[in-house]
C-alpha cells in the first residue's frame, strides 16, 4: 500500500471517529434510545476499524489526511488537520469529563470505548430516572387520589362540624335562653331569701331582745327570790314584804292592805301576816284572805291569829310566795299529788295568779315536790331530771306543806 493510501485510510479512521463522537454528542442531546443504537454500531465499526489499524495503519494515516483537507478539519481556517489537533480533541474530552476518562484512554479505540460507556450510563440513568418518574408518578397519582379521598373526608368532616356547630349554637341560645330563666327564678328566690334574712334578723333582734329582757327578769326574780322569805318552812331570813298592813276593822275584823289591782292581786289570794321583832326577826302573826279588790287597796278577811294577845295590827306585813306586785310568779308541779290532785292544784294557783308550766326553765320561780309517781319502775321526785335543772338554776323548792294553806277555798 502506498504512503497516499495509508494517509487516506488514517484520514477517514479520523473522519470516523469525528462523525462517531458528533453523532454520540448528538444523540446523547436529542435521542436516547436511536442514539444509542447509532453508538453500538459506530462502536462495532469502531472496534473492526482498530483491528484493521496496524494492517493499513499508512493507507489510512494518506486517507485522514486527505479527507481532513477536504473537510477542513484544523484548528484554524489556514491550518490542516493533524494528528496532534485529534489528541487534543482527546485531551480536550478527558478535561471536560476527568472522571469517565483514563490516563490510558489515549488511542481512538479507548476513546470511543469510554464514550460509549458514558451512554450506557446515560442511558442506563435515562431508564432509571424514567422509572423513578414513573414510580414518582405513580405514588403521585396515589397521593392525589388518597388527596382527593381526604379532602371528600374533611368536606365531610366540615360539613359535620358545620352541622354540629350550628346545632350547638342552637343549644346553646336554648341554653343560654334557660339560664336566663333560671338566673331571673334564681335572683327571685335570692331576693326572697334576702327578704326571710332580714325578717329573720328582726325576728332574731327581737328574740334577743325578749330573751334579754327575760333575762333581766330573770335576774331580777332571781334577787328577789333571795331576799324573799320562805314561809313555813322557809329560810328564816329577812325578805321583802309584798304589803303592808294599813287599818284593822276591829268591830268588822278587816283588814285594809296597801296592795290593788295595778299590783297584779286578785280575790282570793291569801297571805301571811308578820311583825317585825327585835334585831329585825319576824314574828308571824295569822294568815288574811283578799275578799275586795281596788285599784290601790284590798279588803282582807281574817282567817286565823295565833295569839289573841298579839292581833294583827296596823304596821304588819304580808307575805305570799304565789304573789308578786310586778309579775305573775311561775310554778311547775313535779311528781304525783293524790290529796289534791293536780289538775286542781293547776287551777287553783292560775286562779290565784300564778302561772303553771310543766318544765323547768330560767323563768320557773317555784317547783312544788310531790310524790313518787305509782308506776313500778317510777324514779324519786328528787332524781327527776325536772329537780336537777332546778337545782342548777336555783329555783326555790317548796313542799306541799308549804303551799296548802294558800291555795285552800
Amino acid at each position: 500500500m502506498s504512503v497516499r493510501e495509508r494517509g487516506a485510510t488514517v484520514g477517514m479512521m479520523w473522519v470516523i471517529v469525528l462523525i462517531v463522537l458528533l453523532l454520540a454528542a448528538g444523540g446523547w442531546i436529542y435521542s436516547r434510545e436511536t442514539e444509542f443504537q447509532t453508538v453500538l454500531k459506530q462502536k462495532a465499526d469502531a472496534e473492526r476499524l482498530v483491528a484493521e489499524r496496524d494492517a493499513d495503519l499508512i493507507t489510512k494515516s494518506e486517507a485522514l489526511q486527505k479527507i481532513s483537507n477536504l473537510v477542513g478539519f484544523k484548528a484554524d481556517p489556514t491550518a490542516n488537520s493533524s494528528n496532534d489537533l485529534i489528541a487534543n480533541k482527546i485531551a480536550d474530552l478527558k478535561g471536560r469529563y476527568p472522571n469517565d476518562f483514563g490516563a490510558d484512554d489515549k488511542t481512538i479505540a479507548d476513546v470511543v470505548e469510554r464514550l460509549v460507556v458514558m451512554y450506557d450510563k446515560q442511558v442506563t440513568a435515562t431508564r432509571d430516572a424514567a422509572n423513578q418518574f414513573q414510580t414518582e408518578l405513580t405514588a403521585r397519582g396515589a397521593s392525589d387520589e388518597a388527596k382527593a379521598t381526604t379532602e371528600q373526608s374533611l368536606q365531610g368532616q366540615i360539613a359535620q362540624l358545620n352541622t354540629d356547630l350550628r346545632d350547638e349554637r342552637d343549644r346553646s341560645t336554648n341554653q343560654k335562653s334557660q339560664d336566663d330563666g333560671r338566673i331571673t327564678a334564681l335572683q327571685g328566690q335570692l331576693d326572697e331569701s334576702n327578704a326571710q334574712k332580714r325578717t329573720l334578723e328582726s325576728d332574731f333582734a327581737t328574740e334577743k331582745s325578749k330573751l334579754q329582757k327575760e333575762k333581766d327578769q330573770s335576774d331580777g326574780r332571781v334577787a328577789e327570790l333571795s331576799n324573799k322569805i320562805k314561809i313555813a318552812g322557809f329560810d328564816e331570813t329577812a325578805f321583802d314584804a309584798d304589803g303592808n298592813v294599813v287599818s284593822v276593822g276591829k268591830a268588822t275584823g278587816t283588814v285594809f292592805l296597801d296592795i290593788g289591782s295595778k299590783d297584779l292581786l286578785r280575790r282570793g289570794v291569801k297571805f301571811d301576816v308578820f311583825r317585825h321583832g327585835k334585831g329585825g326577826s319576824l314574828i308571824p302573826k295569822g294568815s288574811i284572805e283578799v275578799r275586795e279588790v281596788h285599784a290601790e287597796s284590798s279588803v282582807c278577811a281574817v282567817v286565823g291569829e295565833l295569839n289573841a294577845l298579839d292581833p294583827i295590827a296596823p304596821g304588819d306585813v304580808v307575805a305570799n310566795p304565789l304573789f308578786s306586785k310586778t309579775r305573775e310568779k311561775v310554778f311547775v308541779l313535779l311528781g304525783n299529788f293524790p290529796v289534791y290532785g293536780k289538775n286542781f292544784l293547776e287551777k287553783r294557783i292560775k286562779d290565784l295568779g300564778a302561772e303553771v308550766e310543766s318544765t323547768v326553765t330560767s323563768r320557773t320561780d317555784f317547783v312544788v315536790l310531790g310524790e313518787k309517781m305509782p308506776e313500778e319502775d317510777a324514779v324519786e321526785v328528787t332524781d327527776m331530771p325536772e329537780f336537777k335543772t332546778a337545782q342548777k338554776l336555783g329555783v326555790q323548792v317548796l313542799r306541799m306543806s308549804d303551799v296548802e294553806r294558800f291555795i285552800k277555798p
